[in-house]
């Protein structure tokens, strides 16, 4: 009588007590880790927004120019046309002669030379425009603005090191689906910015 009566009792145990899942998500858990470390979970966050708004402060806004080229071919082939590119934006539109073998993969590579872009920078000058978008406080200290010259004291930077800069930080470009490229300009300068566009296109024709 009393094994049946333990028997029974063990049997409305098990009955009775619920059943652990190891694999059964406890949402409470989540919820009491969040509510726990929410100081640190906000702290975090704001950490994050702050630093991003001050590095975008320090940064400044970039303006972009847009230049699409494309290869002169030969009349009997179809060239792109751009003339549906308008002006909007900066935007500047142009067919390239280069060496009678022309190509958007010619274009590409003779973009991606430094030496292409350091005999621009010298054509054009635009090593004082260049430091005084991107270093102000040398070209305040180096240039002289009564004399239109750089003073003794400052040491040019290599020409080929300034070009390799200069197509890194710069330039931009895509090729695009219609035989065109899309070369973006991107500096501190809206001026600049156009400036660099219209004359490294007019440069990448001659």
């Amino acid at each position: 009588m009393s094994e049946n009566a333990s028997a029974e009792r063990q049997s409305q145990h098990s009955v009775g007590s619920p059943v652990h899942d190891p694999d059964e998500i406890n949402l409470l858990e989540y919820l009491y880790a969040l509510v726990k470390n929410k100081w640190l979970i906000i702290g975090v966050t704001l950490f994050g927004l702050i630093g991003g708004y001050v590095a975008a402060l320090v940064k400044g806004p970039t303006w972009s120019a847009e230049a699409v080229i494309a290869p002169k071919e030969d009349e009997t082939k179809k060239t792109p046309n751009l003339s549906s590119f308008g002006a909007f934006g900066g935007l500047v539109a142009s067919q390239l002669n280069i060496g009678g073998n022309a190509s958007l993969e010619k274009i590409e590579m003779i973009l991606d030379s430094r030496d292409f872009s350091a005999r621009f920078i010298e054509k054009y000058n635009l090593l004082p425009s260049l430091y005084r978008y991107q270093w102000p406080k040398i070209y305040a200290e180096e240039w002289d603005s009564a004399g239109g010259k750089w003073k003794s004291t400052f040491k040019k930077p290599e020409p080929l090191g300034m070009g390799d800069f200069f197509k890194g930080t710069f330039v931009k470009k895509k090729l695009n689906d219609n035989n065109t490229m899309t070369l973006e300009i991107r500096s501190r300068d809206s001026t600049l910015s156009l400036q660099l566009a219209g004359t490294i296109v007019e440069f990448l024709d001659e």
